[in-house]
C-alpha cells in the first residue's frame, strides 16, 4: 500500500511539473514549433481541415489586436510569442502573426531585435455607392466594355481559370449562379469554414459580374467559364479587418488562385498588407483592386487608397456613360484602368437585379477580363503583364490620374494579349534615364541589333525594340533623352530672371524666355521643358509691394492700445523691431512702423502717438477673471470664473499687492451692500467689513450658511441673495438672514441672473422662466435659449455663451463663435478683441482679448484676458464712443493686396481662410468665409476691398439676383438681404435661392418669401425639396430622385426628370448644374457629367473643382486649377474662383475648346517675312510675348505658343528658311597620285538654307564630274563654286605628286572621308604602326594633338599620322586605337566612362574618338560597345601608373548560422563623374554571392569561381565615396573565417589612379539562439536588452577580451578593442536577424582590480527613488540603466547594505545633463572589501518625443533598395499598468512553482506513511 501511495504521488508530481511547464512556455520543444498550424493551413487548402483541432495559444487576453511581422528565426519568434494569444495569418516561414496584447509597447520593447513591423490592426470598407436609379433593357456596361467583340468561340470552356473573391461572401442560390463554378472557399470570419453566404449582397454582386450564367438583357457575367474562390471577410458587408484581409491574400495565393479581386479599401499602408501582396504576386498572382470611392471627399480626394495602391496591384477607377470619371471615383498617379461604375445592372443579393455604383464593381469588370485574358493566352498573366497589356490595347502610354490608361475594352484587350511584352518602356514614349528591358518573346533587337533579356540601354535618341514570338512581333519605339536639364535663378530686386540653354520654359503656364526680367508679383511655379518631355520644376516667391497695415495711420494720435495688423510679404518694423502678422501697442509716446518690401526696393514710414492721459494701465491681476468695483467704497475685486478665492485690491492704491481671501466653496456672485463686500457661494455667503481688509485690525466678517447647496445664485440691489435650492428660488436679506422661498419649479434651476425687473431662472429641463420683481410672480415661460448658456440679463436683452437673445420672446439676435465675453454696462459687448453693439456690428477695437468689464462712478474698468487693467476716465470721452470703454476706433484687419498673377489673372490672396460662397451683383463680389460673421465687398474689376458688412450671425449661402444678393445662417430663422436688411422666419432655412422672388428649403418644405411685403408662405407641399434655384422666372426644385421646373409665377409644373440628384442646382448660360450633372434647362434631359462638382458655365466649357471641362467634346480642357471650392461669373467677361488660398479673377477670351487658329500646321516651313498669326490667345516666340500677326524672320526650327486663360495653350513648331551665308567645299583627298579618285562635297549654310552652284576648275591636273574628282596628271588645280544669284563663293587646292603612302596592316581601317585611321590595338608603339606603313619617298611621322613628334610609347586616339615630302604636308591622318576614348595610350576605366556619358548625353565625339569607341564597328554607339568595351578595361600595365588610392571593406565581424550580409566598397577622394574598376576575390567555398546595388551612377558586375569582376561609372560625390554594395550569404554549414581580397583595381577622378589591395575577414559562427557577449578581463554582464554599459577591467588589460554568440542572420560590426589608460568608450553595431540596428556602447574604466561577487560591501538593495531601472536589482550585478524625461533635473538613490557600517558614496552629486549621466555608487566595507556600482541615467534632450530608439540608415541613397526592416510606431497605446511578464520569467515561474508543488507532495506522502504505520 505504501509504495502505491508513493509511486502514485511520484507521477502526480512529473505530471504537476510538465503541465506547469507546458502553461509557462506554449510553444512545446520541437523542430518546428508552428508545425501544427502550417499542417492546419496544409489541410484546409486541401479541403481536410475538419480532421484537425485549433490548438491553445496561451491565455486570452483583453488587449488589442496587432498584426506583428518577425524576422529572425521560428524559434526565436515562438519565444517570443509564449504567452499571448496568437494566430499566424500565413505560412509560419512568413512570420507574419496577429497578436493580442494588452500591453503593447512592452512587448515590442522586449522583442524589438526580433519584430520588423508591428501594426494595429485596422479597417477596410468596401468599396460601393448606394444607390443608382436608371436601367435599359441591355446595359450599357456592356457596350461599353465592347463584349460583343469578345472572340468568346475561341476560349475553351473548360479553361480553368479561379479568380478569387475576398469580399462578403456569395449567395450560391441565385438563380444566376447555381450553375457557376464556384469552390467552397474560406470564411474567414467563421473559422474557415466554406462559404455559404453573403448577409449584404456586395459579394454575390461581384461574383455576378465576373461569372453569373445569364445572357446580355440581364447581368451578364463577363467570364461565365471562370472558378470562382470566395473568401469570406466581412460580417456586415462594409468593415474589413486588416488581418483577415493579410489572411485571405497569403490564402489565396496559397490556394492557387490566378487573380484575386479585392473591392475595397483604405486610406492606411500596413506593411503587412503590403508584404502579402508582394507574396501573391511573387506566386503568379494578378492582384485587382477598387482604387475607391471618395473622389469628391474633402477629406481624401486624391488621396491613395489602399490595397489599389500598392506595387503590383492594378488600380480600377469608375467611369459614367459618358466615358468621363464619376465624381465618387477616387483619383491619384496610381489608377492604372476604368470601367463603368454607376447606373449598373447587377445581381439582387437573392434574385433578379439590382442597380447600383462604385468603385467596387468596376474592380470586378476588370477581374473578369483578366480571367478571359488568361483563358485567351493559355497563360497566366500576373500583374505586371496585364498592366502592359492595358497601356497596349488602350494605345496610350502616359497614365490619367483619373482613369488610368483609359476605358477597359475587353475586345481590344485580347487582340494584343498573345503579342510579347516589354517591359521598361512604352511605345511612343520617353525615358530620361538609363532603361532596363525585359521581355516575354522568343527574341528581341534593339535598334537593328541582337537584344539579351534584361538588357540596358544607356543611349541617347530614339530607339526602337522589336520583340517576336509565335504570333507575330511588337514593336515599341522609345526615346531615352539623358541630358540634364539645367538651369540658373537670380532675385535681381526690381526682377528675377532664369537662365537656361536647353529646353522650353513657362511661369504659371505662360511661355518665359531664357534671361527675360519676370517682374509679377506672387507665389510662382518655374517649369522648364526638354524636348522629349522631362521636366523641372522650381516655385518661387517674388514680392515688390510693401506689407498691407491696420489698425494706426500715419500721423495720429490714439487715446487707447492699438492692435496693429500686417499682411503680404516684405518687413514690418515697430520702433526698430520686427513683428509679423499683428502686435498691440501700449506704451506712451511717438512710435514708428517702417515697411519694406520683399525685395528692398520699396519703402514706407508710418508715424502714430498714443496719448492714455485719460486712461489709466495697471499691473497684471488674475488671468481670465472678472472684475468687481465700487467706487465709494474704494474698493475693486478680482475674482476666477469658477474659484474659491477672491483678491481684493484698495482703488487708491493698485499697485499693492491688496488681500487675497478665500471661500468655502465655488463663488456664484460678488456684490456692494452697505458697506460691505458680499460673496455668494454654493454654501451660503460672506460678508466682509471692507475697513477691515485693509488695515491692521483683525478681518471681521459675517458668514451664513444655507441648509441646503445653491445650484446659482445672485446679489440684486436691495441687499437680497436670490438663490436656487433643488426645485426652489429662495429669497434671503443680509439683514435678517432668513428663507424665503418664492417659487417652487418642476425641475431644478441651473442658472439665475437679474435685471432691473426681472429675475431670469434656466431650469435642468431646457425651459427658461421669467421672474417678474414687482408681480413677484412668473411672467414667461420659453424653450431653451437658442444661443447658448445664460451670462448676464437685462430687460430688454438675454447675453449668453453664444450670442444675444431678445429679453421677452427669447428669439436670438446676434451669434458670435466665442464663448469668452464680457459685456459692457450699456449693452455693447467685448468678444476677443472687437467691442461689438448689440447689433454685431463691430465699434472698436482692444489691443488684446476682454476678461471682464465694470462701472464705477467716475470710471469704466477693463480687465483683459491676461490679468492686466484698464481704468478710463468717463467724463474725457463721449459715451458712444470706443475709447469710452479704453478700444480704439475699428478696423478690419490688414488684408492681402491684390496683384497681376498672370496677363489674364488677377490674384488676392486669402491665407488661411476658407471661402464658403462667392456672388456677384453690380460691380462687386460678395464673398462669405468659413466661420466668420461678415460679407466681405470687393470690387470686381481690382479685387480691391471695398467695405465689409458685420452680420449677426453666421452665414452660411449667399444668392443674388437684380434686386441684390441675399444671406441665410447657421441654424437661424433669419435671412438678411442688401436691399432689405434683416427679417424673421417662422423656420430655419438650409438653401436659398433668388428670382425678384426669395426660395429657401427647411427640413424638406420649400417656401417663397416676397421680399417687398415679407410674407412668406409654403409652395409645392407635396415635393420633399433638397435643392433649389431659379432663373428667368423658372423655379427648379431638385427632390432626392427628380428634379422639376415649374413657372416662377403660377407654380405650374413645366417640365421633370427622374435624375438623381447630383449636389446642389445651380443655373448658368443653358444648362441646369446639379453637382457633377450637367442637364438641359429647357427639356431636363441628362447632357454629361463633369465627374467632379460644378460651379458655372463658362463659353462651351464647365468650371468644377477639378479645373475646366468642354461640354461638346466631354473631356477636361485643363486641370490646371483642380481644387477649386467656389466660382462665380462676373461682368466684363471675368470668372472669380477661390483657389488654393486665394480669390482669382480669371479673363477669359473666346471658348477655351476652340483651336488656337495658326495660319500653318506644325513642323512647316515659312518663308521670311511671311505672317505669322493665331485666331484666339496671346502669342509668345520662343518664350517671349510678341504681337499678333508678326513677320517671320530666319533662323532654326521655332517655338510659337497661343496662351488663353486657365492653363489653355496651344504649341506649334516651325521653320524659316534662311538666305544662304556661306559656301564650305569639302574633298575626300586633297593630295592625290595619278588615276585616284576623291568625292565632293558641297554645303551651303546655315543649314536649310537653298541655292543652285556652279562649279569651275582652274588647272589640268584633275577633271571633276559629278561631284567625282579624278587625278590625271601631277601639278595643282583649283575647283571654284559659286551660288547663283549671289556673291558667295568657295575655292579648293588640289595636288597631284607621283608620292604614295600606303597602309600594309590589313586590320586598320582608313576612312578617307574623315581622314581617320581606326582599329588599331590598344597598347600598339610607335614603331609598329609606322612600320605598318610604305611611302615612296618623305617622312612619315606621328604627331600628338598637342604637336609635339611622338617617337616612341604608345599610340593614343587624336594623334596625327603626317607624311610629308620637303616642306609639304602631303597626307594627314588621324589616329583612333580602339577603346581609348580619352587619348592616353590605354583603355581605362575612364574611357569606359567617357562612352557611358556620351550614350546618356548629346556630347559630340570626334570622328577618331567615335571611331575608338565603337567597338563592335557596327558604326552604331550603343550599350552592346561599353558591355565590350568593359571587357577590355583592367589590362592596364599598373607598373605605368604611379598614383595610388587606397579602398576600404565594410564587412561585418561576425555573421551568425548561415544569414545573409553585404560588404561596401569605399573610395576615398572621388569626385563627380569618378569612375573604378576592381576584382573582388572571396571564398567560394564558404560564401555565396547573391547581388550587387549600387549608389550613384552605373554599376556592371558578374561573378564567377570566387571572383567578382565590376565596373562602377559616373559614380557622383555624393555617393559619400561608397561604390558598390555586395551581397553574400553563408554556405549551409560554414563556419571559420571567410576572407576577401580587393585586387587589380583603378580609379579615374582627375587621373588615373591604381588602388592598393586590401582585404577583410568576416567570421561565420553557428547560430545561436540569442544574442550574447562575454568578457574574460572585465565584469561585464550582458543583457541583449540594454544597451549602454560602464565596466571595470584591470589596468594591466591591453584590450577588452570578448567573444561572441549570434542568432541565425545578426551580424556584428567590432571595433578595434584596445584600451587606453584611463577610460575608453567602444561601440558594437548589431544588425539584428529583422535587419534593425542596434548599438552597444561599453564604457571601459581601467582599475586595479575587478568586483567580487562574494564581497562584504556588496548591497542588498539599490534604486533610484521614482524610477525602475530596465532590470531588477542584483547584488552581483553592477551596471544599471534607466531614462528620465527632459525635465528632471536631479534624482535620489536609495540603498541598503548587506552589513552594517560599510561606506556608502555616490558621486558625482549635482544636477543631470542632457544625454547620459554615468554615477557610481562606491561601497567600502570595514574590512576594505569593496564594490562599485554604476548607474547610466539618460535624461532626455527637450526636443526628444518618444523613448523609443530608431532606426538609422546611413545607406540611404543606395539605388538598389534592399528590404528595410522597422518597427512602426504605435499610436495612442495605453501604457498604465503592469507590463506582461517575459517568457524567461515564466518559464522560471514555472519551474518555481514545480518545486513548491513537489514539496508539498513530498510532505504529504510523509504524513500518510506516518498516518499508515500508527
Amino acid at each position: 500500500m505504501t509504495k502505491r501511495i508513493l509511486a502514485f504521488l511520484i507521477a502526480t508530481m512529473i505530471f504537476t511539473s510538465v503541465f506547469i511547464n507546458a502553461a509557462g512556455v506554449v510553444v512545446a520543444e520541437s523542430n518546428d514549433p508552428f508545425a501544427f498550424f502550417d499542417a492546419r493551413r496544409e489541410a484546409l487548402l486541401e479541403g481536410n481541415a475538419s480532421q484537425i483541432s485549433t490548438p491553445s495559444q496561451g491565455q486570452p487576453s483583453d488587449g488589442d489586436d496587432y498584426i506583428v511581422t518577425f524576422g529572425g528565426n521560428k524559434s526565436t519568434v515562438a519565444k517570443a510569442l509564449s504567452g499571448y494569444d496568437y494566430r499566424p495569418l500565413a505560412y509560419s516561414s512568413e512570420l507574419v502573426f496577429l497578436v493580442k496584447l494588452k500591453y503593447p509597447e512592452a512587448f515590442v520593447k522586449e522583442n524589438a531585435a526580433v519584430i520588423r513591423f508591428f501594426e494595429k490592426d485596422a479597417v477596410r470598407t468596401v468599396e460601393a455607392r448606394n444607390h443608382a436609379f436608371g436601367q435599359s433593357d441591355k446595359p450599357w456596361e456592356l457596350d461599353c466594355l465592347n463584349v460583343e467583340d469578345i472572340p468568346y468561340g475561341e476560349i475553351s470552356t473548360s479553361s480553368r481559370v479561379v479568380v478569387a473573391m475576398i469580399d462578403s461572401g456569395v449567395n450560391r442560390n441565385h438563380p444566376a449562379l447555381k450553375n457557376a463554378r464556384i469552390l467552397d472557399g474560406y470564411d474567414i470570419t467563421d473559422n474557415y469554414s466554406a462559404v455559404n453566404r453573403d448577409t449584404s449582397g456586395h459579394g454575390t454582386r461581384i461574383a455576378g459580374i465576373i461569372a453569373a450564367q445569364t445572357d446580355v438583357t440581364a447581368a451578364f457575367g463577363i467570364a461565365q467559364f471562370a472558378t470562382l474562390l470566395p473568401i469570406r471577410v466581412s460580417e456586415n458587408g462594409k468593415d474589413i479587418k486588416t488581418s483577415d484581409l493579410v489572411d485571405a491574400i497569403y490564402m489565396a495565393a496559397d490556394a492557387g488562385a490566378d487573380i484575386i479581386n479585392m473591392s475595397f479599401g483604405g486610406y492606411e499602408r500596413i506593411r503587412a498588407e503590403e508584404d502579402a501582396v508582394a507574396y501573391a504576386v511573387s506566386k503568379g498572382c494578378l492582384m485587382v483592386a477598387a482604387s475607391g470611392n471618395e473622389g469628391s471627399s474633402r477629406d481624401f480626394a486624391g488621396e491613395y487608397s489602399y490595397p489599389a495602391s500598392y506595387d503590383n496591384v492594378i488600380s480600377v477607377a469608375s467611369v459614367g456613360q459618358n466615358d468621363v470619371a464619376c465624381g465618387f471615383s477616387q483619383y491619384n498617379d496610381m489608377v492604372d484602368i476604368a470601367a463603368p461604375g454607376e447606373f449598373l445592372t447587377l445581381l439582387g443579393s437573392t434574385s433578379g437585379v439590382m442597380y447600383d455604383n462604385g468603385t467596387s464593381f468596376s474592380a470586378a469588370y476588370v477581374s473578369a477580363a483578366a480571367a478571359l485574358a488568361d483563358a485567351y493566352c493559355g497563360r497566366r498573366l500576373g500583374s505586371a503583364a496585364f498592366e502592359k497589356l492595358l497601356e497596349y490595347a488602350t494605345g496610350k502610354t502616359e497614365k490619367s490620374d483619373y482613369t488610368g490608361y483609359g476605358t477597359l475594352d475587353i475586345a481590344a484587350l485580347l487582340e494584343v494579349c498573345r503579342y510579347p511584352i516589354v517591359y521598361g518602356v512604352s511605345d511612343g514614349g520617353t525615358c530620361f534615364d538609363r532603361v532596363n528591358i525585359s521581355f516575354e518573346g522568343d527574341s528581341a533587337t534593339i535598334d537593328g541589333e541582337d537584344f539579351s533579356d534584361g538588357g540596358n540601354v544607356y543611349s541617347h535618341g530614339l530607339h526602337t525594340v522589336i520583340v517576336t514570338n509565335s504570333f507575330g512581333s511588337r514593336s515599341v519605339t522609345f526615346m531615352l533623352d539623358t541630358m540634364q536639364l539645367k538651369y540658373t535663378y537670380r532675385n535681381a530686386g526690381s526682377f528675377c530672371v532664369f537662365l537656361f540653354s536647353r529646353g522650353n520654359a513657362d511661369i504659371d503656364g505662360i511661355p518665359y524666355a531664357s534671361g527675360s526680367h519676370f517682374t509679377l508679383e506672387g507665389d510662382h511655379v518655374f517649369t522648364l521643358r526638354g524636348p522629349s518631355g522631362n521636366t523641372v520644376q522650381k516655385e518661387f516667391s517674388f514680392r515688390r509691394g510693401l506689407p498691407e497695415i491696420s489698425g494706426v495711420e500715419d500721423g495720429k494720435t490714439y487715446n487707447s492700445f492699438v492692435r496693429i495688423t500686417a499682411a503680404g510679404r516684405g518687413t514690418v518694423l515697430l520702433d526698430g523691431v520686427s513683428f509679423t502678422d499683428e502686435i498691440t501697442v501700449t506704451e506712451n509716446g511717438t512710435h514708428t512702423l517702417d515697411l519694406s518690401s520683399q525685395d528692398g526696393d520699396a519703402t514706407k514710414t508710418i508715424t502714430f502717438t498714443i496719448d492714455t492721459t485719460s486712461v489709466e494701465y495697471r499691473k497684471t491681476f488674475t488671468k481670465s477673471a472678472e472684475i468687481f468695483v465700487d467706487e465709494a467704497l474704494g474698493i475693486a475685486v478680482f475674482a476666477s470664473r469658477g474659484g474659491r478665492n477672491i483678491l481684493t485690491v484698495p482703488l487708491d492704491d493698485m499697485e499693492s499687492d491688496g488681500r487675497l481671501l478665500f471661500l468655502p466653496d465655488t463663488i456664484l456672485d460678488i456684490g456692494f451692500y452697505d458697506g460691505k463686500l458680499c460673496v455668494v457661494h454654493k454654501k451660503g455667503f460672506v460678508l466682509y467689513d471692507i475697513a477691515s481688509l485693509f488695515s491692521m485690525l483683525p478681518l471681521s466678517y459675517i458668514s451664513y450658511l444655507s441648509d441646503d447647496e445653491y445650484n446659482d445664485a445672485v446679489i440684486d440691489s436691495d441687499g437680497v441673495v436670490y438663490a436656487s435650492q433643488n426645485n426652489s428660488i429662495v429669497r434671503t436679506p443680509f439683514d435678517t438672514m432668513l428663507n424665503e422661498e418664492l417659487l417652487k419649479l418642476s425641475s431644478p434651476v441651473t442658472q439665475i441672473t437679474v435685471s432691473d425687473n426681472y429675475y431670469r431662472l434656466c431650469a435642468k429641463n431646457g425651459l427658461l422662466y421669467s421672474y417678474s420683481k414687482s408681480e413677484r410672480r412668473l411672467v414667461g415661460i420659453g424653450d431653451t435659449l437658442p444661443c447658448g448658456a445664460l451670462l448676464k440679463a437685462t430687460d430688454s436683452y438675454l447675453y449668453c455663451t453664444g450670442g444675444v437673445a431678445d429679453g421677452k420672446t427669447f428669439e436670438c439676435l446676434l451669434r458670435y463663435s466665442d464663448e469668452n465675453i464680457a459685456v459692457a454696462p450699456d449693452g455693447r459687448i467685448a468678444v476677443g478683441h472687437e467691442l461689438l453693439g448689440i447689433n454685431g456690428i463691430p465699434d472698436g477695437m482692444f489691443g488684446k482679448p476682454v476678461s471682464s468689464i465694470a462701472e464705477g462712478d467716475s470710471h469704466n474698468y477693463i480687465l483683459f484676458d491676461d490679468g492686466s487693467l484698464c481704468r478710463v476716465e468717463k467724463a474725457a470721452h463721449a459715451a458712444s464712443s470706443p475709447e469710452y470703454y479704453g478700444a480704439s476706433p475699428y478696423t478690419v484687419d490688414a488684408q492681402y493686396a491684390a496683384y497681376d498673377f498672370t496677363p489674364f489673372e488677377r490674384l488676392l490672396p486669402v491665407g488661411e481662410r476658407n471661402v464658403l460662397a462667392m456672388q456677384t451683383y453690380g460691380d462687386s463680389l460678395y464673398v462669405i468665409y468659413e466661420n466668420t460673421n461678415r460679407i466681405y465687398v470687393y470690387l470686381q474689376e481690382t479685387l480691391a476691398l471695398t467695405r465689409t458688412v458685420a452680420l449677426r450671425y453666421t452665414p452660411i449661402a449667399l444668392a443674388s439676383d437684380e434686386t441684390g444678393v441675399t444671406a441665410i445662417f447657421r441654424d437661424t430663422a433669419c435671412i438678411w438681404s442688401t436691399n432689405g436688411g434683416y427679417a424673421s422666419l417662422p423656420f430655419v432655412p438650409t438653401a436659398i435661392a433668388t428670382d425678384r422672388m426669395q426660395y429657401l428649403i427647411s427640413g424638406g418644405a420649400l417656401y417663397r418669401r416676397d421680399p417687398q411685403s415679407g410674407t412668406t408662405s409654403r409652395i409645392l407641399e407635396n415635393i420633399e425639396a433638397e435643392s433649389v434655384t431659379a432663373a428667368n422666372g423658372v423655379l427648379y426644385v431638385g427632390a432626392m430622385f427628380d428634379i422639376s421646373a415649374f413657372d416662377a409665377n403660377t407654380l405650374s409644373l413645366i417640365s421633370a426628370t427622374e435624375q438623381t440628384l447630383g449636389g446642389d442646382l445651380r443655373v448658368s448660360d443653358g444648362y441646369l448644374i446639379s453637382g457633377s450633372y450637367l442637364i438641359d434647362k429647357e427639356t431636363l434631359n441628362f447632357v454629361t457629367s463633369c465627374g467632379s462638382a460644378a460651379y458655372t458655365i463658362l463659353d462651351g466649357a464647365a468650371i468644377t473643382s477639378r479645373g475646366l471641362f468642354g461640354i461638346s467634346d466631354e473631356r477636361y480642357i485643363s486641370h490646371t486649377y483642380s481644387g477649386i471650392t467656389a466660382a462665380v461669373k462676373g461682368s466684363k467677361n471675368a470668372v472669380f474662383i477661390a483657389y488654393n488660398g486665394s480669390i482669382r479673377r480669371i479673363s477669359y477670351i473666346g471658348d477655351p475648346a476652340t483651336p488656337a487658329g495658326f495660319g500653318f500646321s506644325d513642323g512647316d516651313t515659312l518663308q521670311s517675312g511671311e505672317t505669322v498669326y493665331c485666331e484666339i490667345g496671346l502669342l509668345y516666340l520662343n518664350g517671349k510675348p510678341v504681337e499678333n500677326g508678326f513677320s517671320a524672320k530666319s533662323g532654326d526650327m521655332q517655338t510659337l505658343t497661343a496662351v488663353r486663360p486657365w492653363g489653355v495653350s496651344e504649341t506649334i513648331h516651325f521653320s524659316v528658311r534662311p538666305d544662304p551665308t556661306e559656301l564650305v567645299l569639302k574633298l575626300s583627298r586633297q593630295h592625290m597620285s595619278p588615276g585616284e579618285t576623291a568625292h565632293l562635297v558641297a554645303s551651303i549654310l546655315p543649314q536649310g538654307a537653298e541655292g543652285n552652284i556652279t562649279y569651275h576648275v582652274d588647272g589640268e591636273s584633275i577633271v571633276l564630274r559629278e561631284g567625282v574628282v579624278t587625278a590625271v596628271s601631277t601639278g595643282i588645280s583649283y575647283i571654284v563654286a559659286y551660288i547663283d544669284g549671289t556673291d558667295i563663293s568657295a575655292r579648293l587646292t588640289v595636288t597631284v605628286s607621283g608620292d604614295t603612302l600606303q597602309c600594309t596592316n590589313p586590320t586598320y581601317t582608313h576612312d578617307p572621308n574623315n581622314d581617320t585611321l581606326s582599329n588599331i590595338p590598344a597598347y600598339t608603339t610607335v614603331n609598329q604602326l609606322l612600320s605598318s606603313f610604305t611611302y615612296t619617298s618623305g617622312d612619315l611621322r606621328l604627331v600628338t594633338p598637342d604637336g609635339m613628334i611622338r617617337k616612341s610609347g604608345y599610340v593614343s586616339t587624336g594623334c596625327k599620322l603626317i607624311y610629308r615630302s620637303g616642306d609639304n604636308d602631303l597626307e594627314t591622318i588621324e589616329i583612333s586605337v580602339r577603346g581609348d576614348l580619352d587619348g592616353d595610350g590605354m583603355v581605362t576605366v575612364n574611357d569606359a566612362n567617357m562612352l557611358y556619358l556620351k550614350l546618356r548625353s548629346e556630347t559630340e565625339f570626334t570622328p577618331a574618338v567615335f571611331k575608338a569607341a565603337d567597338i563592335n564597328q557596327n558604326g552604331k554607339l550603343t550599350a552592346a560597345d561599353l558591355s565590350q568595351l568593359s571587357m577590355l578595361v583592367g589590362r592596364t600595365p599598373h607598373s605605368s601608373v604611379k598614383n595610388v588610392l587606397h579602398p576600404t571593406i565594410d564587412a561585418p565581424s561576425i555573421v551568425g548560422g548561415n544569414g545573409a550580409f553585404s560588404v561596401t566598397v569605399t573610395v576615398g577622394e572621388l569626385r563627380d563623374s569618378s569612375s573604378m574598376m576592381a576584382t573582388l576575390t572571396y571564398d567560394s567555398t564558404m560564401l555565396e554571392y547573391l547581388s550587387s546595388s549600387y549608389y550613384e551612377g552605373s554599376v556592371s558586375a558578374s561573378a564567377s569561381d570566387g571572383a567578382l569582376f565590376f565596373t562602377a561609372l559616373d559614380i557622383n560625390s555624393a555617393s559619400e565615396e561608397r561604390v558598390i554594395k555586395i551581397y553574400f550569404k553563408a554556405k549551409q554549414g560554414a563556419v571559420g573565417k571567410a576572407s576577401m581580397t580587393l585586387i587589380n583595381g583603378e580609379v579615374y577622378t582627375d587621373s588615373l589612379y591604381r588602388m592598393s589591395d586590401t582585404d577583410a575577414t568576416v567570421t561565420l559562427v553557428p547560430a545561436a539562439s540569442n544574442l550574447a557577449i562575454e568578457s574574460s578581463n572585465s565584469n561585464l554582464a550582458f543583457t541583449p536588452s540594454v544597451t549602454r554599459y560602464a565596466i571595470s577591467a584591470l589596468n594591466t588589460a591591453p584590450s577588452l577580451d570578448m567573444s561572441f554568440s549570434v542568432p541565425a542572420g545578426g551580424q556584428l560590426y567590432l571595433p578595434d578593442l584596445s584600451l587606453d589608460n584611463t577610460t575608453t568608450q567602444l561601440t558594437v553595431r548589431y544588425i539584428t536577424p529583422a535587419g534593425r540596428t542596434v548599438n552597444y556602447v561599453f564604457i571601459i574604466t581601467k582599475t586595479e582590480s575587478l568586483p567580487k561577487t562574494d564581497s562584504t560591501a556588496l548591497l542588498s538593495a539599490l534604486s533610484v527613488i521614482g524610477y525602475a531601472f530596465t532590470s531588477e536589482f542584483d547584488p552581483k550585478v553592477f551596471i544599471y540603466t534607466l531614462t528620465v524625461d527632459s525635465d528632471v533635473g536631479e534624482v535620489s538613490f536609495d540603498y541598503d547594505p548587506q552589513n552594517a557600517g560599510t561606506l556608502i558614496t555616490v558621486s558625482p552629486e549635482g544636477p543631470l545633463e542632457y544625454g547620459d549621466n554615468i554615477i557610481t555608487v562606491a561601497c567600502k566595507a570595514e574590512n576594505g572589501d569593496s564594490a562599485t556600482y554604476t548607474v547610466i541615467i539618460t535624461r532626455r534632450f527637450p526636443t526628444e518625443e518618444s523613448s523609443e530608439e530608431s532606426d538609422e540608415s546611413s545607406e540611404s541613397s543606395e539605388r538598389s533598395v534592399e528590404p528595410i526592416s522597422d518597427i512602426s510606431v504605435i499610436p495612442s497605446v495605453e501604457t498604465s499598468g503592469e507590463a506582461p511578464i517575459p517568457s524567461d520569467r515564466l518559464e522560471s515561474a514555472a519551474l518555481t512553482i514545480t518545486a513548491i508543488v513537489a514539496l508539498l507532495l513530498i510532505a504529504v506522502a510523509i504524513a500518510l506513511r506516518k498516518s499508515i504505520k500508527k
